[in-house]
């Protein structure tokens, strides 16, 4: 299988802003229909390591996680998340709410 790539530019976490970028990195592979279809589940890994506030860049920002997720569900999916963050750290309602 030949790895497929695709990133977008935003400057800024604005919910807005962050839709348009996913979709249009999404898009770059083909559209959201190219890997899911209305009435699948899917689930989101966000790579929670730590409950670490979002500005230091240690796990994906909450505003890409909602984005995808909004992108999903507009697209018929259910959507579940879910992680297991390694390194002895416990996964937490506090890592899940930052």
């Amino acid at each position: 299988m030949t790895p497929i790539v695709s990133s977008a530019f935003c400057s800024t976490y604005d919910e807005t802003e962050v839709d348009t970028a996913v979709l249009r990195a999404i898009d770059c592979l083909g559209g959201i229909g190219s890997f899911v279809s209305p009435g699948m589940t899917v689930l989101l890994k966000p790579n929670l390591l730590t409950g670490t506030d979002p500005t230091q860049a240690v796990t994906t920002h909450p505003s890409v996680v909602g984005s995808v997720a909004r992108i999903l569900t507009d697209h018929g999916c259910r959507v579940v998340i879910g992680d297991s963050p390694g390194a002895g750290t416990r996964y937490t309602p506090a890592a899940l709410k930052r």
